[in-house]
């Protein structure tokens, strides 16, 4: 958009006008020196349309009044019927388009970055070189993707960190981590030849091993605590296991126990006490009966002390496996608290300064990547 136009004669205010200029400034011609030429055909390469608005002057009590409160009717009249036209060809919902780079539609921040860097570029009073345009663009787009892949990969950090049981699954998981955040990489369409590329990868892979070794020491030596820590575990929980058994034979003996005494009960009811001999069989089965219940009793004291038992090695057990998965827990927040450190200097976070790790909800395809790696029924 161009104000304070000063040859209407020749192009008229407005979209017509302004498009009818541009596109005979643009217009390469023979007199146009290398870099003139190289700047346009740059223009005209990098950007799918172009367009431009030519306003005229905003009349003197709105240029040159300090005081000036932005009142429609001390602005010239011409530059307000001009604005009619401007405001719904810059507003209008269908000229609200995605901004693209390479055809790739980018993000808020992304365009916010792009405009800084030009914003920069163009503040000196000389024109920039098209080659500082076109190099400031293609290492902001480079920078941008490799924040994202640097994402992708802590991400995949953050999401199975936990799951960590031994030193080959920290190197098992960066690699396979890493590997997602490569081909994230190379997958993304872009500008710029192959050698571009394999300079910006490397650096990538570099940002992404510096990266390795921020969340690296935290799991080892969690790994390290947690070996100490799981034999103990593991030896209460067989203790556990063994109580469990001898319960169960416990209730076992215990029930027996009681089914005879039942049964001699049954027998001394139906007991006959009209002859000697049914008279001594019926003492006998007192006496056995005295003895079962004995031994019925025993049984059942020993039932409860073996239960009570195995419910003392079972909350020891439980407690061991609190106490691990507490350790684990403290260690992923570890973890987290150097992914947040990782992020804000090569991450996304970089362009934000403090920032959520919320906000990166547009890299949930990474759960399901690495999921094809560690999910299901596959051992890690």
């Amino acid at each position: 958009m161009i104000r304070d136009w000063i040859s209407p004669e020749e192009y008229n205010y407005g979209l017509q006008g302004g498009n009818d200029f541009i596109k005979s400034f643009l217009k390469i011609k023979d007199f146009h020196t290398n870099e003139l030429k190289t700047v346009r055909e740059y223009l005209q390469k990098t950007f799918e349309t172009i367009s431009c608005f030519l306003m005229p002057y905003p009349g003197k009590a709105t240029a040159r009044n300090s005081s000036f409160d932005g009142r429609w009717s001390e602005i010239d009249e011409e530059f307000v019927e001009t604005m009619k036209e401007l405001f719904p060809a810059i507003l209008s919902p269908a000229n609200l388009t995605v901004k693209t780079i390479n055809g790739v539609p980018i993000k808020a921040f992304e365009l916010s970055v792009f405009i800084k860097q030009y914003v920069d570029l163009f503040k000196s009073e000389n024109l920039p070189e098209a080659k500082t345009i076109y190099e400031s663009t293609l290492d902001n787009q480079f920078q941008i993707l490799m924040s994202k892949a640097v994402e992708i990969y802590l991400e995949s950090i953050s999401l199975y960190q936990e799951n960590i049981k031994d030193t080959p699954e920290v190197y098992q998981l960066h690699n396979v981590s890493k590997a997602i955040a490569l081909k994230y990489f190379n997958d993304e369409k872009k500008f710029g030849n192959k050698e571009d590329a394999t300079v910006y990868e490397t650096e990538l892979d570099e940002k992404l091993e510096k990266a390795f070794n921020e969340w690296k020491p935290v799991t080892m030596e969690f790994l390290e605590k947690i070996r100490a820590e799981q034999g103990k575990a593991d030896a209460q929980k067989s203790l556990a296991n063994e109580a469990g058994r001898r319960d169960e034979k416990a209730k076992e003996e215990a029930e027996t126990a009681d089914k005879k005494y039942v049964e001699l009960q049954k027998q001394i009811a139906q007991a006959r006490y009209d002859s000697v001999e049914s008279r001594r069989e019926a003492e006998l089965f007192k006496v056995k009966l005295a003895k079962a219940e004995r031994e019925r009793a025993e049984a059942l004291q020993k039932e409860q002390e073996t239960r009570k038992y195995f419910q003392e090695m079972q909350k020891k057990a439980e407690f061991y496996e609190q106490q691990m998965n507490l350790e684990r827990q403290k260690a992923a927040e570890r973890v987290k608290e150097r992914v947040v450190v990782v992020r804000q200097r090569d991450g996304i976070g970089q362009w934000f300064g403090e920032i959520k790790s919320h906000i990166f909800g547009f890299f949930k395809f990474v759960g399901n990547a690495v999921r094809k790696v560690f999910g299901g029924d596959q051992k890690w």
